[in-house]
């Protein structure tokens, strides 16, 4: 009768009402309790959310599934529920009710309101209309047929790249309030460090000290001056220091310049900590030292230790990597205002680190000299400027502009009166070049030569060497494509179809076949309608489907005995 059908029906009615299913499946689908316990527990939520549905799928096969112990169960559980409780107990049976266990039908009352049955479809034109599909497909060609072989891809549309998001902007409280919480994060820091700091300050004193002193790097940061010709023993290659009599390079690092960094607020990140820490170990291991290289080695692996456990926690190193690139940002953001201010020019600097840059402008200038004009090139003082940016603990950046007043007034006076020469210069060979050739001519005595005849080029004697232009070859024509061939007639006799129908209306009334069989019956119809989809002759069609029928007929037929 297509209980599942009338069921969901039923039920998206009740839509609202708290459904607690009592089919096969939810019952011993939970091994580990048996189906008394799931009834127990599914009845006492069903009358915790009144009003209530307990829903019994297929109640016959469900009543003669389950054990004696579970229907004493489910029958004792429908005795205590009070008559004031609003709890449905809705069954579906492919059963007349006449034909059902007594002991199922006392789960539900003998009033005659107690039970609903429903009359086999009888009707010729309902049945009709549900193998309206089957007229469809027998009447279409097979040209109407999708071929699974010769079927198209889809071609999904090519959309174009989404822009990016604009970066947002914070506004100034939630400026603040991120400087509030990188404090607080670079102070965390410090406090996760501090006793690997102090450790390694008592452990290994030897690398308090750089391996190069300072007072033999003092020509790198005070040069000499030109008329002493001294060869350093140390010159700076990069981030190194290169000793000169071995070539040997070291990054000069030690204990106190870390110290100095994590207390001063210069590490973002754990990692960065452990860099220097390394760069000490290089340093070790270039020097050559066993027992400095062995001391070495026990720091970096204590630091990497301590590093890893710091880096357990996620979110803080998520936190740090965050932190670290606002500060790059700002530190790039507030170069780039002081460069298009004309204060700094150059990439960004170390915190801490003083930087000279040298400022030098050329100005084209045109001189006259014997007639001839000549491009000369007049460079202006140069101008130096002192940066100096800090970065405080709480990661602000402050740029400090340092400016030498009285060298500055020199080099404006000087600018100005170069600027000045250079315009007289350029007025004067703009009015030499405007004058005209007969002013020339009268200053000068000596009369110009005149000019010889221009000699005419030789023609080429021979001709017989220029190749003949080659002639375009002809663009193939596209051949002519083959007209298509003409379809088939399709044979299709309309009384044998209207034949076909009639039998298939009257053999379903007659056997009075529910739901699920005349779902079968019109699904083997249209397997074999597509095995012969190819076919233009439709009569052959409608005698396999004559055999397909008495075939699903015959199978019914057997079932029922």
């Amino acid at each position: 009768m297509g209980q599942q059908y009338i069921g969901s029906a039923i039920l998206h009615h009740l839509e609202g009402f708290h459904v607690q299913s009592f089919d096969l499946g939810t019952l011993l689908s939970d091994s580990t309790r048996t189906p008394e316990a799931a009834m127990i527990q599914l009845f006492v939520e069903a009358r915790r959310h009144t009003p209530s549905v307990v829903y019994l799928p297929n109640v016959e096969t469900w009543f003669a599934t389950i054990s004696d112990a579970a229907k004493s169960t489910f029958r004792s559980i429908l005795r205590n529920i009070n008559p004031t409780e609003s709890v449905l107990v809705l069954g579906l049976s492919d059963v007349p009710y006449d034909e059902l266990d007594p002991q199922l039908k006392d789960l539900f009352g003998y009033s005659s309101e107690s039970y609903q049955e429903l009359v086999p479809v009888s009707s010729a034109e309902r049945l009709k209309e549900f193998f309206q599909i089957l007229r469809y497909y027998i009447s279409s060609k097979p040209t109407d047929y999708p071929d699974p072989d010769k079927r198209r891809k889809r071609v999904l549309e090519k959309l174009p790249a989404a822009p990016p998001e604009p970066e947002k902007i914070p506004t100034k409280g939630e400026q603040k309030q991120l400087e509030k919480k990188d404090m607080q994060l670079k102070n965390l820091l410090k406090f996760k460090l501090s006793g690997l700091m102090d450790l390694f300050k008592n452990r290994y004193k030897r690398f308090k000290k750089p391996p190069i002193e300072d007072f033999h790097l003092v020509h790198l940061f005070e040069p000499p001056p030109p008329e002493l010709n001294i060869q350093p023993a140390y010159v700076k290659q990069g981030d190194k220091i290169v000793e000169v009599a071995t070539g040997k390079s070291y990054y000069n690092m030690d204990l106190d310049i870390i110290e100095e960094r994590l207390w001063n607020g210069f590490y973002s990140e754990p990692k960065q900590y452990l860099k220097d820490i390394e760069m000490i170990s290089s340093d070790a291991v270039t020097t050559g030292d066993r027992e400095r290289i062995i001391k070495a080695s026990e720091m970096v692996a204590n630091a990497q230790v301590v590093i890893d456990e710091i880096a357990m926690d996620t979110q803080f190193i998520q936190a740090c990597k965050e932190m670290h690139q606002r500060e790059i940002a700002k530190q790039k953001r507030i170069l780039a205002e002081m460069s298009l201010n004309g204060s700094v020019n150059g990439p960004p600097l170390p915190n801490g680190t003083v930087a000279v840059s040298t400022v030098t402008e050329e100005l084209p200038a045109i001189l006259p000299s014997a007639g001839e004009s000549e491009q000369a090139t007049v460079t202006q003082v140069q101008s130096e400027t002192v940066v100096e940016i800090d970065i405080e603990f709480n990661g602000t950046t402050e740029a400090k502009l340092k400016e030498q007043a009285d060298d500055d007034v020199e080099m404006e006076e000087a600018n100005s009166n170069i600027d000045s020469a250079v315009v007289e210069n350029s007025e004067d060979a703009v009015t030499t070049l405007k004058t005209e050739p007969d002013s020339v001519s009268k200053s000068d005595p000596t009369p110009e030569p005149e000019p010889e005849p221009p000699v005419p080029a030789p023609e080429p004697e021979e001709k017989a060497d220029v190749a003949d232009p080659v002639p375009a070859s002809p663009i193939p024509e596209p051949e002519p494509e083959p007209e298509p061939e003409p379809e088939p007639e399709l044979q299709l006799d309309e009384e044998l179809l209207s034949q076909f129908e009639s039998r298939l209306v009257s053999e379903c009334t007659k056997n009075e076949l529910v739901v699920e069989q005349l779902e079968h019956i019109n699904t083997c119809l249209v397997d074999t309608i597509w095995k012969h989809r190819t076919s233009w002759d439709r009569n052959s069609i409608i005698a396999h489907l004559h055999n397909s029928l008495d075939e699903v007929l015959k199978a019914v037929s057997a079932t029922r005995q």
